[in-house]
């Protein structure tokens, strides 16, 4: 069941952050990459955010949106991952001023970001549903990624991805 998204999301880094905005009823989003050690860290995210959300009397703590922003890149095959996305990602990274600057290999490893063949994207979508975020926002257009390559990427997500979650 798809449920449109609220006009107004709080971005938050933090689990501190969470309990607070979970305890006043708003929609969450986070973005990984930026500041997470990896799932474990997000899953005790979201679930400080539902148990404050719960514990203010708000209902169901499935009903409000927990949102992850995740750099994504669909690839045909990994020499795509190595000339595309890993060369965007790292310039992304960085020239960021407010995340942990660390390089691609450890982001993938730690599925910070979701870059690879269809499989490997839709397996770390389903972690991210594991860990207690209920939308999943698919930043396909960073670092300076050749606009071809990007339109490719979102067509094979379209493709090859997004059937597995209807």
């Amino acid at each position: 069941m798809q449920r449109p998204l609220p006009p107004i999301l709080i971005a938050i880094l933090r689990s501190e952050a969470a309990r607070r905005v979970g305890a006043r009823g708003y929609p969450v989003m986070t973005i990984p990459y930026a500041v997470s050690g990896g799932l474990r860290e997000l899953a005790h995210m979201a679930s400080e955010y539902k148990a404050a959300y719960r514990q203010a009397g708000h209902g169901d703590p499935s009903r409000p949106v927990i949102l992850c922003a995740v750099h994504t890149h669909v690839a045909g095959d990994s020499a795509g991952v190595d000339r595309c996305a890993k060369p965007a990602i790292d310039r992304y990274v960085r020239t960021r001023l407010y995340a942990i600057s660390r390089p691609f290999e450890v982001l993938d490893e730690k599925k910070l970001i979701a870059c690879g063949e269809a499989d490997k994207v839709i397996s770390v979508i389903r972690s991210y549903e594991q860990a207690g975020f209920n939308v999943f926002l698919a930043i396909f257009d960073y670092g300076g990624m050749e606009r071809g390559e990007v339109i490719r990427s979102t067509e094979r997500s379209a493709r090859e991805v997004l059937p597995a979650f209807r």
